[in-house]
């Protein structure tokens, strides 16, 4: 008999989901700030890859032992960000696009089940979509 691993879904009033708004808000930035950071990291291992080589395509001794602290930190870094989307699913909402902010909340809608549709810098949840939906096919509450 398979074992079902998966927590079951914390279904939201649009009240509910409201109230989780600001503490949302502030680990979206959170996680913004984070990923732009790991971005950067990234981008300082390819530059030291590209520029620590010699004629010959190896990496020198410093080049390597450079790329061996960035990719520590980096590692730590995204080990940190994990742990924060999963404390931020746990809430019950589910991150559907960092960059643009979009978060879902399950609730039950006419019978069926759907998604409250918030998007940072709306004030409040005021669209939901259905499960096959998605942003295109918000529609107000």
């Amino acid at each position: 008999m398979p074992v079902n691993l998966q927590p079951p879904l914390k279904l939201f009033t649009v009240e509910a989901a409201n109230r989780l708004l600001p503490g949302i808000r502030a680990r979206l930035a959170e996680l913004r700030a984070a990923h732009k950071t790991i971005l950067a990291l990234q981008g300082k291992v390819d530059i030291e890859e590209l520029t620590g080589a010699g004629r010959d395509g190896v990496l020198s001794e410093n080049a390597q032992t450079v790329i061996a602290a960035l990719h520590t930190d980096l590692e730590r870094r995204m080990e940190s960000f994990e742990e924060s989307l999963e404390e931020f699913h746990a809430l019950g909402c589910e991150l559907k696009d960092l960059g643009k902010g979009l978060v879902d909340f399950y609730t039950m809608r006419g019978g069926e089940l759907a998604l409250l549709c918030w998007q940072d810098g709306e004030e409040s949840i005021a669209f939901w979509h259905p499960l096959e939906g998605g942003y295109g096919a918000r529609q107000p509450l």
